[in-house]
């Protein structure tokens, strides 16, 4: 903005002036000296400008990482982009096995041209690069999908293994600080004391899921494109669900604990790795609800059963089944949906419906409402639903390769898509922790 006080000190010194010389030259050299501190003035607002616009565009549209595949984001366009790379990785697969280029496609052309700041981001010293660019791997956006599909999965983090079977080292000690008093001599018998450190580890072995679906091999490029959204899709929710189903149900005794898996089903997702039901049962960590829908008093059972893994429910997730969430619903005034407790946007980011004492509920399908009075499937006795309550931060996913595509065509001249992913679900604390427990024999009917 211009400044009076520089405007006023000249006038004052250009009165002096007047008195010696005519009024006009006077008010000419006034005149001048405005403009040009008026054209100082909007250069220096304008550097002032240019530098806040960059600043915001920075933080808007930061430097794009190398790792722009992998990585979640919220930037609008980098999620577009990571979309187009997974379907171009989906045409790459089924059209390879054609001899058709898929860098030959409307797909493929277009979104080189639409994706080119990030393109020249990851091709900075490749002449031509942006249009040699090949998908190998799904992107970030299939994670996040899977999280968002199946919420169970979601709830526990992620270690990528760097081999097949990997042990990542864990501490186990619950170690506390010492009361230091200030030292006046340099004695080794009188300085820090030292702590404990508990060492342990668990073992992530990777196991293979996957799944293979039929295309016609006279798809090409106008009939592939437009159902490559729903590829992705399905191969996203049939490896969310099969993780899901072996988070909640798994069982790796020769025997299963359900009947409904019998030994001759090898192929089952339920067989993956122990589960989180499972683990509860082979621990005892069981509370039955004696045929009551669910309760404050039986729940606060549940979570006494895991001591102190039970304490914080920020570490806690509660899962039920759909009919025991709405017997839950029903009698327990303490569980509040988002709209109730101010959640609404973290239900629609987290998928928790409610929460109970502090503690996300999340509601399952795969969750079995249709177990006997011990909390098992018998072929007889299909009445009762569970419920399960997990410390989060005491189990965790691995993940060996991400999802996965190749193509081979059979003899009737069909394309068969095969999804594969590979990875393995464990207890940081092992086998014995009660870092899970069950409740059985609830009421759903």
């Amino acid at each position: 903005m211009l400044d009076t006080k520089f405007v006023e000190e000249h006038k004052a010194r250009l009165a002096e002036i007047a008195k010696i010389t005519s009024n006009e030259v006077a008010e000419q050299a006034i005149k001048v000296a405005i403009e040009k501190h008026t054209e100082a003035v909007k250069a220096d607002n304008g550097r002032q400008i240019a530098s806040f616009a960059a600043q915001n565009d920075e933080a808007a549209h930061g430097e794009i990482d190398r790792d722009v595949i992998t990585k979640s984001t919220r930037r609008e366009d980098v999620i577009a982009f990571q979309k187009w790379s997974d379907d171009c990785y989906i045409l790459r697969k089924i059209l390879g096995r054609k001899g058709i280029d898929f860098r030959s496609t409307k797909k493929y052309q277009q979104g080189v041209r639409k994706h080119q700041p990030i393109l020249k981001a990851l091709y900075t010293t490749q002449v031509g690069g942006i249009y040699e660019w090949i998908p190998t791997e799904m992107s970030a956006q299939v994670i996040d999908a899977i999280a968002m599909e199946r919420l169970v999965t979601g709830l526990f983090d992620t270690i990528d293994m760097p081999t097949p079977t990997y042990t990542p080292p864990t501490d186990l000690s619950d170690t506390e600080a010492y009361l230091l008093t200030e030292e006046t001599t340099d004695d080794p018998t009188t300085g820090i004391k030292a702590g404990t450190f508990v060492s342990s580890s668990f073992s992530l072995t990777a196991k293979k899921l996957g799944l293979r679906f039929p295309i016609s091999e006279e798809a090409v490029e106008d009939s592939i494109t437009p159902i490559l959204g729903r590829i992705n899709a399905r191969c996203v929710r049939a490896v969310a669900r099969a993780r899901e189903n072996a988070i909640l149900n798994g069982d790796i005794t020769a025997t299963h604990q359900d009947a409904d898996v019998t030994t001759a089903m090898s192929y089952s997702a339920q067989r993956a790795w122990k589960g989180l039901r499972k683990h509860a049962l082979a621990n005892s960590l069981t509370v039955s609800f004696a045929n009551n829908i669910p309760s404050d008093a039986y729940l606060m059972q549940v979570q006494l059963k895991m001591g102190k893994y039970g304490v914080n429910p920020k570490q806690q997730a509660l899962i039920l089944g759909m009919r025991a969430y709405i017997g839950a619903r029903q009698n327990i005034t303490a569980i509040r949906t988002a709209d109730q407790w101010g959640g609404t946007d973290s239900a629609f980011r987290t998928g928790a419906f409610a929460v109970w004492g502090g503690v996300p509920v999340i509601v399952s399908e795969l969750m079995k409402e249709n177990l006997n009075a011990s909390g098992v499937y018998d072929l007889t006795t299909q009445a009762y639903g569970s419920v399960l309550l997990v410390n989060r931060s005491a189990w965790v996913n691995g993940e060996r390769r991400k999802i996965t595509l190749k193509s081979t065509v059979n003899d009737m001249d069909q394309q068969k898509v095969i999804c594969t992913w590979r990875g393995d679900f464990a207890s940081i604390y092992g086998s014995a922790a009660t870092s899970c427990a069950l409740g059985y024999y609830v009421k759903v009917s």
